[in-house]
C-alpha cells in the first residue's frame, strides 16, 4: 500500500507538486496522467525517498516515509526512466549482484540462480543471460531492471514511465505485480493507461 497526504514540493515561487493526496490500494495499479511539467516524476521521486517533499506525508506498506526511511525504502521497488546499470556485467551476473546487495543470496546459491532463471526467462532475456549489458537494447535494459523479482516479492513498487518501452515490457512489468499490494506509476497519455486500474490526472 502507498498512501500519499498533502504533498508538497516547492522550487523557490514555484510549486511542482500542489497538495497531492492518494491511496493505491493492496492489488491496485495507480497511474499518473499528465503532460510534461504537470509534477509526474517529482511525485513519483518523493515516494522512493529520492526527494524531501516540502510538506506532507508519504507511507509504504504502515511504514512513514519521514520516520521510518529505511523500513519504506526495503519494501519499496523504484524503477526510474533511465536506471544505472552496470554494463561490464552479464545479465545473470547484474541480477546475483544485486540479490547479494540486498541480503537475498543468503548461501544457496541454488535458490538464487533458479530464481534468476526464472526472471530471465518471465521478461525474455533468458538467451542473453551470458551477454554484457552493453550491448543490450533501451528496451532489454528496462526488463533487466526489474531485478527487484529475484527477491521474495516486494510489497509495493513506484515506476517511471512506461511508455517508453515495447507493449510486452509494459505487460510483462504488470505482470510481476504481487497480489495484495499496491504500485504507482506513471504516463503521458490515456492509450498507456490501458493496464491502470485506476489512473490519476496530474
Amino acid at each position: 500500500m502507498i498512501a500519499i497526504h498533502d504533498l508538497v514540493k516547492r522550487y523557490g515561487e514555484f510549486t511542482a507538486v500542489d497538495g497531492v493526496t492518494l491511496e493505491a490500494k493492496a492489488g491496485e495499479i495507480h497511474g499518473f496522467l499528465g503532460p510534461n511539467g504537470a509534477g509526474k516524476t517529482t511525485t513519483i521521486r518523493m515516494v522512493a525517498g529520492l526527494l524531501q517533499p516540502t510538506a506532507g506525508r508519504i507511507e509504504v506498506n504502515g511504514y512513514d516515509l519521514a520516520d521510518a526511511p529505511e523500513e519504506a525504502k526495503r519494501s519499496l521497488g523504484f524503477i526510474p526512466d533511465r536506471p544505472f546499470i552496470y554494463e561490464k556485467l552479464t545479465a545473470g551476473e547484474f541480477l546475483r549482484f544485486h540479490a547479494g546487495l540486498y541480503g537475498i543470496d543468503d548461501g544457496d546459491r541454488g535458490d538464487t540462480d533458479a530464481r534468476v532463471a526464472e526472471m530471465l526467462g518471465l521478461f525474455e532475456l533468458t538467451p542473453w543471460k551470458d551477454e554484457l549489458v552493453e550491448a543490450f537494447s533501451h528496451g532489454m535494459k528496462q526488463r533487466l531492471v526489474m531485478w527487484r523479482r529475484v527477491s521474495p516479492p516486494s510489497p509495493s513498487g513506484a515506476g517511471g514511465r512506461t511508455d517508453g518501452g515495447p507493449g510486452s515490457t509494459r505487460r510483462q512489468a504488470h505482470q510481476t505485480g504481487v497480489p495484495g499490494h499496491g504500485r504507482a506509476g506513471r504516463c503521458h497519455s490515456d492509450e498507456h493507461a490501458y493496464a491502470r486500474s485506476r489512473p490519476g490526472n496530474v
